[in-house]
Protein backbone atom coordinates (compact mmCIF):
# COMPACT_ATOMS: atom_id res chain seq x y z
CA UNK A 1 0.00 0.00 0.00
CA UNK A 2 1.06 3.43 -0.95
CA UNK A 3 0.39 6.77 1.32
CA UNK A 4 0.24 10.33 1.31
CA UNK A 5 1.12 12.62 4.11
CA UNK A 6 -0.66 15.65 4.36
CA UNK A 7 -0.38 18.60 6.69
CA UNK A 8 -2.73 21.83 7.40
CA UNK A 9 -0.70 24.97 8.22
CA UNK A 10 -3.22 27.13 10.54
CA UNK A 11 -3.16 30.91 12.00
CA UNK A 12 -3.21 29.60 15.36
CA UNK A 13 -2.22 25.63 14.98
CA UNK A 14 -0.73 23.03 12.70
CA UNK A 15 -1.10 19.43 12.28
CA UNK A 16 -0.47 16.81 10.35
CA UNK A 17 -2.42 13.35 8.38
CA UNK A 18 -1.42 10.20 6.42
CA UNK A 19 -4.12 8.59 4.27
CA UNK A 20 -3.42 5.68 2.47
CA UNK A 21 -4.07 5.76 -1.63
CA UNK A 22 -7.79 5.15 -1.35
CA UNK A 23 -7.96 8.43 1.18
CA UNK A 24 -8.41 6.42 4.21
CA UNK A 25 -7.03 8.32 7.09
CA UNK A 26 -4.45 6.21 8.75
CA UNK A 27 -3.32 8.40 11.68
CA UNK A 28 -3.61 11.87 12.82
CA UNK A 29 -0.91 13.67 14.49
CA UNK A 30 -1.97 15.86 17.70
CA UNK A 31 -1.86 20.03 17.11
CA UNK A 32 1.07 22.19 17.78
CA UNK A 33 0.83 25.76 18.50
CA UNK A 34 2.38 28.12 15.53
CA UNK A 35 3.22 30.52 18.62
CA UNK A 36 5.23 28.14 20.30
CA UNK A 37 7.71 29.16 17.37
CA UNK A 38 9.69 32.60 16.85
CA UNK A 39 11.07 31.89 13.72
CA UNK A 40 10.61 30.32 10.43
CA UNK A 41 12.90 27.56 10.35
CA UNK A 42 12.07 26.66 14.15
CA UNK A 43 8.62 26.43 12.31
CA UNK A 44 9.74 24.57 8.83
CA UNK A 45 11.23 21.97 11.86
CA UNK A 46 8.92 21.16 13.80
CA UNK A 47 6.43 20.73 10.89
CA UNK A 48 8.92 18.30 9.80
CA UNK A 49 9.31 16.33 12.88
CA UNK A 50 5.39 16.32 13.04
CA UNK A 51 5.42 14.48 9.85
CA UNK A 52 7.80 12.28 10.54
CA UNK A 53 6.89 11.20 13.94
CA UNK A 54 3.19 9.92 12.28
CA UNK A 55 5.27 7.73 10.15
CA UNK A 56 7.28 6.21 12.94
CA UNK A 57 4.04 5.81 14.96
CA UNK A 58 2.09 4.37 12.20
CA UNK A 59 5.25 2.16 11.41
CA UNK A 60 5.34 3.57 7.45
CA UNK A 61 8.60 4.19 5.97
CA UNK A 62 9.20 7.05 3.42
CA UNK A 63 9.95 4.75 0.61
CA UNK A 64 5.55 3.84 0.97
CA UNK A 65 5.33 7.53 0.58
CA UNK A 66 3.95 9.06 -2.52
CA UNK A 67 3.81 12.69 -1.84
CA UNK A 68 3.13 15.76 0.67
CA UNK A 69 -0.06 17.50 0.44
CA UNK A 70 0.31 21.27 1.94
CA UNK A 71 -3.05 23.09 3.33
CA UNK A 72 -2.30 26.98 3.68
CA UNK A 73 -4.07 30.24 4.44
CA UNK A 74 -4.30 32.29 1.48
CA UNK A 75 -3.21 34.07 -0.14
CA UNK A 76 -1.38 31.81 -1.87
CA UNK A 77 0.24 31.51 -5.50
CA UNK A 78 -0.37 27.43 -6.28
CA UNK A 79 1.59 28.35 -9.84
CA UNK A 80 5.11 29.45 -8.12
CA UNK A 81 4.07 27.54 -4.93
CA UNK A 82 4.05 30.00 -2.65
CA UNK A 83 2.45 30.95 0.62
CA UNK A 84 2.34 35.02 -0.54
CA UNK A 85 2.23 38.01 2.29
CA UNK A 86 -0.74 36.33 4.54
CA UNK A 87 -1.92 37.98 7.34
CA UNK A 88 -2.50 34.74 9.33
CA UNK A 89 0.53 32.75 8.95
CA UNK A 90 3.55 35.39 8.85
CA UNK A 91 6.45 32.96 9.70
CA UNK A 92 5.90 31.50 6.15
CA UNK A 93 5.03 34.52 4.22
CA UNK A 94 6.22 34.77 0.76
CA UNK A 95 8.39 31.30 1.11
CA UNK A 96 8.51 28.60 -1.34
CA UNK A 97 7.28 25.76 1.07
CA UNK A 98 7.02 23.45 -1.92
CA UNK A 99 10.39 23.55 -3.09
CA UNK A 100 11.80 22.82 0.69
CA UNK A 101 9.87 20.28 1.59
CA UNK A 102 11.00 18.59 -2.26
CA UNK A 103 14.29 18.91 -1.40
CA UNK A 104 13.59 17.70 2.01
CA UNK A 105 11.95 14.56 1.26
CA UNK A 106 12.54 13.73 -2.59
CA UNK A 107 8.75 13.49 -3.12
CA UNK A 108 6.14 15.59 -5.27
CA UNK A 109 4.53 17.87 -2.93
CA UNK A 110 1.55 20.13 -3.65
CA UNK A 111 -0.01 23.14 -2.04
CA UNK A 112 -3.40 24.69 -1.87
CA UNK A 113 -5.13 27.20 0.41
CA UNK A 114 -6.80 25.34 3.15
CA UNK A 115 -10.22 26.64 2.64
CA UNK A 116 -10.15 25.13 -0.77
CA UNK A 117 -9.52 21.68 0.15
CA UNK A 118 -11.72 21.84 2.94
CA UNK A 119 -14.60 22.24 0.79
CA UNK A 120 -13.18 19.56 -1.59
CA UNK A 121 -12.78 17.11 1.28
CA UNK A 122 -16.76 17.92 2.25
CA UNK A 123 -18.03 17.58 -1.29
CA UNK A 124 -15.85 14.75 -1.66
CA UNK A 125 -17.63 12.65 1.39
CA UNK A 126 -20.64 14.67 1.80
CA UNK A 127 -22.12 16.19 -1.30
CA UNK A 128 -21.25 14.49 -4.44
CA UNK A 129 -24.73 14.88 -5.79
CA UNK A 130 -24.66 18.45 -5.27
CA UNK A 131 -23.40 21.20 -8.20
CA UNK A 132 -22.13 24.24 -6.19
CA UNK A 133 -20.93 24.12 -2.63
CA UNK A 134 -19.65 26.96 -0.50
CA UNK A 135 -17.45 26.16 2.30
CA UNK A 136 -16.34 28.73 4.90
CA UNK A 137 -13.48 28.16 7.41
CA UNK A 138 -13.95 29.99 10.12
CA UNK A 139 -11.17 30.87 12.79
CA UNK A 140 -7.98 32.98 12.63
CA UNK A 141 -9.42 34.39 9.36
CA UNK A 142 -11.93 34.15 7.40
CA UNK A 143 -11.58 31.03 4.93
CA UNK A 144 -13.75 30.71 1.41
CA UNK A 145 -13.62 27.97 -0.94
CA UNK A 146 -16.22 26.71 -3.31
CA UNK A 147 -16.44 23.66 -5.65
CA UNK A 148 -18.20 24.15 -9.16
CA UNK A 149 -19.06 20.82 -10.85
CA UNK A 150 -17.00 18.70 -8.69
CA UNK A 151 -13.85 21.22 -9.25
CA UNK A 152 -12.44 23.84 -6.95
CA UNK A 153 -12.46 27.09 -7.91
CA UNK A 154 -9.45 29.00 -8.08
CA UNK A 155 -10.06 31.70 -10.22
CA UNK A 156 -7.47 31.78 -13.25
CA UNK A 157 -4.57 33.06 -11.33
CA UNK A 158 -5.31 30.22 -8.25
CA UNK A 159 -6.30 33.30 -6.03
CA UNK A 160 -10.03 33.06 -6.28
CA UNK A 161 -12.69 33.52 -3.61
CA UNK A 162 -9.38 35.50 -1.19
CA UNK A 163 -12.78 37.31 0.15
CA UNK A 164 -11.77 37.32 3.95
CA UNK A 165 -9.16 40.39 2.53
CA UNK A 166 -12.01 42.09 0.68
CA UNK A 167 -13.04 46.12 2.47
CA UNK A 168 -15.80 46.32 4.60
CA UNK A 169 -17.01 49.08 6.96
CA UNK A 170 -15.00 47.79 9.88
CA UNK A 171 -11.76 47.17 7.79
CA UNK A 172 -10.34 43.54 6.03
CA UNK A 173 -13.55 41.67 6.21
CA UNK A 174 -12.27 38.86 8.44
CA UNK A 175 -11.36 41.11 11.19
CA UNK A 176 -14.91 40.93 12.69
CA UNK A 177 -15.21 37.14 11.68
CA UNK A 178 -12.60 36.11 13.28
CA UNK A 179 -10.74 34.79 16.88
CA UNK A 180 -9.26 38.29 17.23
CA UNK A 181 -12.47 39.93 16.93
CA UNK A 182 -14.28 37.89 19.99
CA UNK A 183 -11.48 38.28 21.93
CA UNK A 184 -11.24 42.02 21.75
CA UNK A 185 -14.84 42.13 22.23
CA UNK A 186 -14.94 40.04 25.46
CA UNK A 187 -11.80 42.71 26.49
CA UNK A 188 -14.08 45.67 26.03
CA UNK A 189 -17.42 44.42 27.52
CA UNK A 190 -15.55 42.13 30.75
CA UNK A 191 -12.50 43.84 30.74
CA UNK A 192 -10.96 41.07 29.81
CA UNK A 193 -9.42 39.52 26.60
CA UNK A 194 -11.11 35.86 26.64
CA UNK A 195 -10.88 33.07 24.56
CA UNK A 196 -13.74 31.64 22.30
CA UNK A 197 -14.02 28.49 24.35
CA UNK A 198 -14.20 30.58 27.56
CA UNK A 199 -17.16 32.74 25.95
CA UNK A 200 -18.84 29.86 24.76
CA UNK A 201 -19.13 28.76 28.32
CA UNK A 202 -20.74 31.59 29.57
CA UNK A 203 -23.29 31.45 26.95
CA UNK A 204 -24.08 27.96 27.95
CA UNK A 205 -24.02 29.21 31.53
CA UNK A 206 -26.82 32.15 30.67
CA UNK A 207 -24.07 34.83 30.60
CA UNK A 208 -26.61 37.81 28.38
CA UNK A 209 -23.34 39.95 27.49
CA UNK A 210 -21.35 36.61 26.12
CA UNK A 211 -24.08 35.95 24.02
CA UNK A 212 -24.43 39.64 22.70
CA UNK A 213 -21.11 39.33 21.75
CA UNK A 214 -21.63 36.33 19.58
CA UNK A 215 -24.79 37.51 18.33
CA UNK A 216 -22.36 40.18 17.16
CA UNK A 217 -20.26 37.83 15.28
CA UNK A 218 -22.94 36.46 13.37
CA UNK A 219 -24.46 39.28 12.42
CA UNK A 220 -20.58 40.00 10.89
CA UNK A 221 -20.48 36.61 9.07
CA UNK A 222 -23.93 36.97 7.98
CA UNK A 223 -23.02 40.19 6.06
CA UNK A 224 -20.31 39.02 4.51
CA UNK A 225 -21.41 35.70 3.16
CA UNK A 226 -24.51 37.33 1.82
CA UNK A 227 -22.58 38.62 -0.56
CA UNK A 228 -21.18 35.44 -1.31
CA UNK A 229 -24.48 33.80 -1.54
CA UNK A 230 -26.08 36.62 -3.47
CA UNK A 231 -23.11 36.59 -6.68
CA UNK A 232 -22.80 32.65 -6.07
CA UNK A 233 -26.36 31.13 -5.12
CA UNK A 234 -24.96 27.53 -3.89
CA UNK A 235 -26.66 24.82 -3.00
CA UNK A 236 -24.56 24.05 -0.05
CA UNK A 237 -23.06 25.91 2.60
CA UNK A 238 -20.76 24.11 5.10
CA UNK A 239 -18.84 25.93 7.99
CA UNK A 240 -15.17 24.25 9.12
CA UNK A 241 -12.90 25.96 11.52
CA UNK A 242 -12.42 26.25 14.96
CA UNK A 243 -15.22 28.70 15.47
CA UNK A 244 -17.34 26.15 13.18
CA UNK A 245 -17.59 24.65 17.45
CA UNK A 246 -19.40 28.02 18.21
CA UNK A 247 -22.04 27.70 15.47
CA UNK A 248 -24.94 27.32 17.87
CA UNK A 249 -23.54 30.88 19.53
CA UNK A 250 -24.30 32.61 16.58
CA UNK A 251 -26.53 30.15 14.09
CA UNK A 252 -29.25 32.23 14.63
CA UNK A 253 -28.39 35.84 14.22
CA UNK A 254 -26.27 34.36 11.30
CA UNK A 255 -29.93 32.88 10.06
CA UNK A 256 -31.63 35.82 10.40
CA UNK A 257 -29.10 38.49 8.19
CA UNK A 258 -29.01 36.08 5.49
CA UNK A 259 -32.80 36.47 5.27
CA UNK A 260 -32.78 40.03 5.30
CA UNK A 261 -30.04 40.76 2.95
CA UNK A 262 -30.22 37.59 1.07
CA UNK A 263 -33.14 37.22 -1.21
CA UNK A 264 -32.02 33.75 -2.58
CA UNK A 265 -31.11 32.23 0.88
CA UNK A 266 -34.72 33.65 1.70
CA UNK A 267 -36.73 32.00 -0.55
CA UNK A 268 -34.91 28.85 -1.76
CA UNK A 269 -33.76 25.65 0.38
CA UNK A 270 -30.33 26.56 0.45
CA UNK A 271 -28.80 24.06 3.11
CA UNK A 272 -26.66 25.27 6.23
CA UNK A 273 -24.26 22.55 7.08
CA UNK A 274 -22.12 22.71 10.09
CA UNK A 275 -18.86 20.19 9.29
CA UNK A 276 -19.35 16.88 11.47
CA UNK A 277 -15.20 15.97 9.93
CA UNK A 278 -13.76 19.75 10.19
CA UNK A 279 -10.03 19.06 10.16
CA UNK A 280 -10.79 15.66 8.77
CA UNK A 281 -12.46 17.24 5.28
CA UNK A 282 -9.38 19.37 4.94
CA UNK A 283 -7.07 16.27 5.08
CA UNK A 284 -8.95 14.49 2.85
CA UNK A 285 -9.57 16.97 0.26
CA UNK A 286 -5.52 17.71 0.57
CA UNK A 287 -5.52 13.38 -0.49
CA UNK A 288 -7.86 14.08 -3.03
CA UNK A 289 -6.38 17.04 -4.13
CA UNK A 290 -2.98 15.44 -4.69
CA UNK A 291 -4.28 12.69 -6.47
CA UNK A 292 -5.86 14.45 -9.06
CA UNK A 293 -3.03 16.60 -9.48
CA UNK A 294 -0.51 13.82 -10.27
CA UNK A 295 -3.70 11.62 -12.11
CA UNK A 296 -2.65 8.85 -9.82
Amino acid sequence: MKYILTADLGGTTFNSCLLDKDLNIVNISSKDKIRHYSSQSDLLIAIKKQTEYLLSDSKISFDDVIGLSIAAPGPLDVNRNKILDTPNLKLLSNFDIVDYFHKEYDMNVVLENDANLFVLGEWYNNFKNKDIVLGITLGTGFGTGLILNGDVFIGSNGMGLEYGQSPFSWGHCEENISIKFLREESARVFGENMSPRIIEKMILDGNSKAQLIYNQFGKNLGIALSHLINVIDPQVIVFGGGLSNAFFCYEKELINTLNDYSYSFKINEILISNSKDKEKSTFLGAGYNFLNKYKI
